[in-house]
């Protein structure tokens, strides 16, 4: 395994800046960061649009766009700010208006887009639409459009998506087909909050489903107990200067730990990106150059030298899980790592955690999370309802009484297991 974020020389630059005592919550801070490079975020994208219209949960055509802030908007149209009316789709943006902003995460969008349609074209079944072929409403009846999929990278607050999603609900055709269940307007990010997710799945919202590839590590999700999510609140507001106190904890309070680089979201930590600031007189020496991702970071992570903390099992099951079951006896060398997953996943089951925040604590697809459910439905541990059945109880109690699991769960530090959380589990089983 590569390096900690705070073993990275700028790491440890960034670390220099608080005192001693608070050094042991960057690091901790730090750590948590999950960061995907621009080849995870196409590749991860691209097969999730593929699975969604594979396993029929869209429908073709599908039009894809790259989902615009209205700032974009605005930068694309500026003889509609001063007039101060709402973005209606068709009336005054347009679907390509996200092909004319700034290099980044749309970017790469576009791109993205751009490759696939070029695909579809050449295979002749025409099941993807380019945004750029859409410039009226009478292009998209011709094109019999199913499903209007909005992309983006990262939905953190969920406000964006929706925001861009009304745009298109305005427009009163689109409003009558989608009423008809004639189209489907649906958001596809590489990563969202279980916020946006409710958000986005609320009664009123402009958008009809929200998928992902995976859902976003945040405070509440990245593993710490509720103890620590509050001390380490409690040191971002306390190193942020009080003009930026809104930000202490990312966009509308995001506590987001999650980067798709090369741009740096606002809904990280405020102290993750200031520049040219001064703690005690000194210079402050940044992580992340306000929204730039620095150069000798990525240099270091892409020579394999840096990695976000990969969570140990103490971490992934919240300091509850303790033993190991007898599956791991008809398991092999190559097959323990999936083995592994699933007893963590089975003890988080029944913790009650769902898919979304396994996807977070365990930065995991949400697709291999459900394959691993559908593998535990298929040995009988859990029911339709991803519920513990008996034997998944029994397996859980087997897990308890198993020994010498160092040498069973290998790869993993005994002191790993020492703690428990009695919130997660009693301390002894009746």
């Amino acid at each position: 395994m590569g390096k900690l974020l705070s073993e990275t020389e700028t790491g440890r630059k960034w670390i220099s800046n608080f005192d001693k005592s608070e050094q042991i919550l960057a690091k901790k801070l730090l750590n948590k960061l999950r960061i995907i490079d621009t080849g995870t975020f196409r590749f991860g994208l691209e097969g999730c649009l593929k699975r969604l219209l594979k396993e029929q949960q869209i429908e073709s055509p599908v039009l894809l766009v790259g989902a615009l802030s209205l700032e974009d908007i605005k930068a694309a149209h500026p003889s509609i700010q001063s007039k101060n009316e709402p973005f209606e789709m068709f009336r005054n943006c347009y679907p390509n208006d996200s092909l004319n902003s700034a290099p980044g995460s749309e970017a790469e969008i576009a791109n993205l887009i751009r490759d696939i349609t070029r695909e579809s074209d050449r295979s002749q079944r025409n099941r993807w639409i380019a945004q750029s072929s859409i410039s009226s409403i009478n292009d998209l009846r011709q094109k019999k459009c199913k499903t209007i999929a909005l992309l983006t990278d990262i939905s953190s607050s969920g406000q964006q998506l929706l925001e861009y999603a009304k745009c298109w609900t305005r427009n009163p055709t689109i409003r009558s087909w989608r009423s008809l269940h004639n189209i489907r307007i649906v958001g596809v990010a590489f990563a969202y909050s279980i916020n946006a997710y409710e958000k986005a799945m609320s009664r009123n919202s402009p958008i009809d489903s929200l998928y992902g590839v995976e859902v976003i590590r945040t405070f509440d999700t990245c593993g710490w107990d509720s103890l620590e999510q509050d001390v380490i609140r409690q040191f971002c507001k306390n190193t942020t200067p009080k003009k930026h106190m809104s930000e202490a904890l990312g966009y509308r309070g995001s506590e987001s730990l999650f980067v798709i680089e090369p741009n740096v979201p606002n809904n990280l930590p405020w102290i993750l990106r200031p520049c040219g600031n001064k703690k005690n007189g000194k210079k402050w020496i940044p992580f992340f150059d306000h929204r730039t991702f620095p150069e000798s970071l990525w240099k270091e992570m892409q020579s394999g030298s840096a990695s976000s903390a990969i969570p140990s099992p103490r971490e992934v099951l919240g300091e509850g899980f303790k033993d190991y079951s007898r599956i791991l006896n008809s398991s092999t060398r190559a097959t323990r790592p999936k083995v592994n997953r699933l007893i963590l996943l089975l003890a988080f089951i029944r913790a009650g955690l769902g898919i979304k925040e396994l996807s977070a604590r365990m930065s995991l697809p949400i697709a291999d999370i459900e394959s691993s459910f559908k593998t535990l439905r298929c040995m009988g541990l859990i029911d339709d309802k991803d519920k513990l059945t008996n034997l998944g109880q029994l397996e859980y109690r087997e897990c308890l009484r198993t020994k010498n699991r160092d040498k069973r769960f290998n790869g993993y530090p005994q002191e790993a297991f020492e703690k428990t959380i009695e919130s997660y589990y009693p301390q002894k089983l009746r």
